[in-house]
């Protein structure tokens, strides 16, 4: 069975993130912040394609998707995190985002 591309474009960031900044000892309320909204975007994710409340949970990946953009970027300020990874980071939420926008106005249409 294939799973959805948004669902591993959002599991592989999330992991990505762990990666990162499970062990971030410079700044660990960011590093929870950005651990927070990366897992709470996965799971607001995984709840829309099991048809959970879609169009709310879709709404909630937004935000998520969001916030963890601002906090990326901080992170990035802060040397948590290099230009390069940075720009792999917001990639990913871009095409995220991208996926979820396109969901959501097919739910709202109908």
């Amino acid at each position: 069975m294939t799973e959805a591309p948004l669902f591993v474009r959002s599991y592989d960031l999330y992991s990505w993130l762990l990666d990162r900044f499970a062990e971030a000892r410079s700044h660990p309320e960011l590093g929870r912040a950005v651990l927070e909204h990366g897992r709470a975007l996965l799971e607001a994710v995984a709840l829309a394609l099991a048809r959970f409340d879609v169009a709310e949970r879709l709404i909630a990946a937004d935000e998520h998707a969001t916030v963890l953009r601002a906090h990326l970027r901080l992170a990035s300020e802060k040397g948590l995190l290099t230009d390069r990874q940075l720009l792999h980071a917001t990639g990913e939420l871009r095409d995220i985002g991208r996926q979820i926008g396109g969901w959501r106005k097919r739910v709202e249409a109908t």
